[in-house]
């Protein structure tokens, strides 16, 4: 009988303890769904909040980083980040920086086209994209190979400077300094050379307003000038018509030289506190100046920051900030004139 006993006593014990080890083990199998379930719904929560980039592509940032994650293939692609580019236009290829270097990766896949090896990156446009190495300035097919040989020496005012290199219409603006800006075309050759100040975009029919030694222009898609480097500033309000700014006056041409009309303005507006029936406020290229409301005759040419009206028709005026700039920022301050109807300077305050 006792023999029974024990023998009943240890298959209980025995029982017990692999109850007890199933036990356990059935916890620990539901730690870990549980863990594992957490973590999924960390991630979810974290992709919740992501930025959509593509169709399976999101972007997300954690502690300062950016990471690409690719939602079809449940993978990061790219991860620490420092930023990304969005795309631009059809071109699958943007830009991604980490730790201060440029690379490119597929916009749809999230993927790395290429290792961060750049100082500098620029999104593709028509097929071709522009790094900077060293300082120099080169431009890459989508293989990534060079469009063309030519490299570009660049000197920055700063770090952002240039904000964007592309092409577009088969041109692309190329600023070797602020103050030398050129044109190349596909091929890497100057259409322009870098000798301005300002090029704009082309225009409705293909040309450009340049600036060289402060003076205003018009070039043609070929980079033939149209309208000699003259003037204040233009405008092209129509195809083949530019308004032309000198001296506080504007007139309206075609770019053979046919004046259309010998004065237009920008803006007109009407003195206020007082009034008056017998004078005009008009702007020309953000300056004012002052006609008669009659016959529309320039009394004061648009070459003030702003134009009060007085009594005794006398005016006052602020010269350009340019002509009154003293020698420390601190001590720059706004200077007044007093006009006559003539535009002479009057004494007094």
């Amino acid at each position: 009988m006792n023999f029974s006993l024990k023998s009943v006593g240890k298959v209980s014990l025995q029982c017990l303890n692999i109850i007890w080890k199933l036990g356990l083990g059935a916890i620990g199998v539901a730690a870990i769904f549980f863990i594992v379930f957490l973590l999924k719904e960390l991630h979810r929560g974290e992709m919740a909040n992501g930025k959509p980039l593509s169709d399976y592509v999101t972007e997300y940032e954690k502690d300062g980083y950016v990471s690409i994650y690719n939602q079809r293939d449940k993978v990061f692609t790219l991860e620490r980040l420092d930023w990304v580019s969005h795309g631009l236009e059809d071109s699958n290829i943007a830009v991604y920086s980490k730790n201060l270097k440029r690379g490119f990766f597929d916009y749809n896949t999230g993927k790395p086209l290429t290792k961060p090896i750049y100082d500098k990156a620029w999104n593709f446009y028509e097929g071709i994209g522009a790094v900077e190495e060293n300082g120099y300035i080169s431009f890459l097919n989508t293989d990534f190979k060079p469009a063309f040989s030519q490299k570009f020496k660049v000197v920055r005012a700063s770090d952002d400077w240039p904000e964007a290199i592309r092409f577009r219409n088969g041109q692309c603006l190329l600023a070797l300094t602020p103050d030398s800006i050129g044109v190349i075309d596909r091929l890497g050759n100057w259409i322009l050379e870098p000798e301005y100040q300002m090029i704009s975009e082309l225009s409705a029919d293909s040309c450009r307003i340049v600036k060289r030694n402060g003076f205003a222009g018009v070039v043609n898609y070929k980079g033939s000038i149209l309208i000699e480097p003259i003037y204040d500033a233009i405008r092209l309000p129509n195809q083949g018509v530019a308004n032309v700014a000198k001296d506080g006056y504007q007139k309206q041409i075609t770019y053979n030289g046919t004046i259309l009309r010998d004065f237009v303005f920008d803006d007109v507006r009407d003195f206020e506190n007082p009034s008056s029936d017998l004078f005009t406020l008009f702007e020309i290229n953000g300056k004012m100046g002052v006609m008669k409301s009659k016959n529309c005759e320039v009394i004061i040419p648009a070459i003030y920051d702003d134009i009060q009206l007085l009594s005794g028709n006398r005016f006052k005026a602020m010269l350009p900030s340019d002509e009154c700039m003293s020698s420390t920022p601190e001590s720059r301050s706004s200077s007044w004139v007093i006009l006559d109807v003539h535009n002479n300077i009057l004494p007094g305050k």
